[in-house]
């Protein structure tokens, strides 16, 4: 089998089509052609959860995120808000309000500790999302 060009690489990921495995990695800017030809495939959408998931007790910008895939913060978040149906920020915030719905319920953590987990700025911001999501304070959520 030959090698592709030194600056470009075949898409071998198992679950492509065959039209997209003959697509060259990235083009002479760097950009990946399989994301600009085809947007957010499956595993570029799981790529970024994990990303994201694996960093939600950091200050993790969209430009971060996007820059996994090596796109721009713009063209990445409308490709993932066509794929989900939320912003990649909107995503975020969900998935940190999950894990600290999750540590609200099983741990005894002072709110203003989880707050800081999840990298909410502080406890207000919160108990301003999960209000939103559940109609709950924090300290009712923690009693249900």
């Amino acid at each position: 089998m030959e090698l592709p060009p030194d600056n470009r690489e075949a898409t071998v990921h198992p679950n492509q089509h065959q039209l997209e495995q003959s697509v060259p990695f990235n083009d002479e800017y760097g950009v990946n052609l399989a994301l600009k030809n085809y947007g957010l495939l499956p595993y570029h959408l799981e790529k970024v959860t994990n990303f994201m998931q694996s960093h939600l007790d950091q200050d993790l910008s969209v430009e971060e995120i996007a820059q996994e895939l090596g796109l721009s913060q713009f063209h990445f978040s409308r490709l993932f808000k066509q794929k989900t149906g939320i912003t990649p920020h909107q995503y975020l915030i969900k998935l940190r309000l999950e894990r600290a719905k999750h540590l609200l319920k099983n741990t005894k953590l002072a709110v203003n500790e989880i707050a800081d987990e999840c990298c909410f700025a502080n406890p207000s911001h919160l108990a301003r999302h999960l209000r939103r999501e559940t109609g709950l304070s924090p300290k009712q959520f923690r009693i249900l």
